[in-house]
């Protein structure tokens, strides 16, 4: 598949998840102050739990999988190859202190159709959860 195409799907998908979960946003309150107030409670876990910033171990990489952002960029991730980007670890001379690995290879990044089908349908999912909320909290108004 051509980059572009690829990049364009994930981005597409990515922007219709981020209005979905708006509306669901937009549907459960009841001014825009409050919407305005909870903003950040959602769009901080965003960041934190995508998984960029620092790998994620335990309850918190549970927590990454429920964000759009952490399928986003799986996506993006496995559509640009960031695990073939990983340096490898040179050879040593005898007796060298050894080098920490900053970076290791992760399979969110897999550059696989198996993977990257998995984070567009993970994507599409969130899209129909936040619709379906978001025009059942509608009609209940």
């Amino acid at each position: 598949m051509p980059w572009f195409l690829g990049l364009g799907i994930t981005t597409f998908l990515t922007l219709l998840a981020s209005v979905s979960l708006s509306l669901l946003v937009s549907a459960f309150v009841k001014t825009e102050n409050e919407a305005n107030s909870i903003l950040p409670l959602i769009m901080i876990p965003q960041i934190i739990l995508s998984g960029v910033l620092f790998e994620l171990k335990g309850i918190p990489a549970k927590l990454g999988w429920l964000t759009i952002s952490r399928w986003s960029i799986g996506a993006y991730g496995a559509l640009v190859n960031v695990n073939k980007m990983v340096p490898k670890m040179p050879e040593l001379p005898p007796g060298a202190p050894p080098i920490l690995k900053i970076f290791e290879a992760t399979p969110i990044y897999d550059a696989t159709w198996k993977n990257l089908n998995l984070n567009w349908g993970i994507l599409g999912v969130h899209i129909l959860v936040c619709l379906s909320l978001a025009l059942w909290l509608q009609k209940r108004k």
